[in-house]
């Protein structure tokens, strides 16, 4: 009898795992997005899973009193279901094959995403720096700022390694100070 329950939790465990696996075609997702005044960051979602959050600089550096964001630091959060829902829609709308690999144009400030994607069958970096990126692109990359800013982010000392890291600008050097 024992054995049968074992079996049946088990079962249905495995049966509600692959549910889940179904409704999310995701398998990994990288997300790194820099504006010129106010952050850099490196975030990863993978399914089941904490977020875990690169802050490569922030604004908030210049304030003691700040707690998180800060620059050179590593966090985790989690996301509730009907964010992760919001952002599983997000990326599966992203015509992948359709959607070019990047998109820039010569600008001095502004923002800058890159995003790495694993979802079926394709793997695939995408990056933008640019005002007529495609809307879906830029939808989910301020919908991704947004949710950032509203997360309870938790210092960890958990190493993150990031693709998309690379494809954005480093924040400028701030002007020189002239003594007079």
């Amino acid at each position: 009898m024992k054995k049968i329950i074992l079996c049946s939790i088990l079962l249905v465990s495995f049966s509600c795992t692959k549910k889940r696996e179904a409704e999310n075609p995701i398998k990994y997702f990288e997300f790194s997005f820099n504006n010129t005044f106010e952050t850099s960051f490196s975030l990863v979602y993978k399914p089941n899973d904490s977020l875990y959050i690169r802050e490569h600089w922030s604004f908030n550096d210049i304030y003691d009193s700040v707690k998180s964001p800060k620059g050179k630091t590593n966090y985790s959060a989690k996301i509730n279901g009907k964010e992760e829902k919001e952002l599983v829609k997000l990326i599966s709308s992203l015509n992948l094959k359709k959607i070019k690999n990047g998109h820039f144009e010569d600008y001095s400030d502004g923002d800058t995403y890159a995003i790495f994607l694993k979802k079926d069958s394709i793997n695939k970096m995408i990056t933008v720096r640019s005002l007529n990126a495609p809307k879906e692109l830029d939808s989910l990359a301020y919908w991704i700022y947004h949710l950032k800013s509203k997360l309870i982010l938790v210092k960890t000392n958990k190493k993150l390694n990031f693709k998309t890291a690379k494809y954005v600008l480093p924040s400028p050097p701030p002007p020189p100070i002239i003594a007079q």
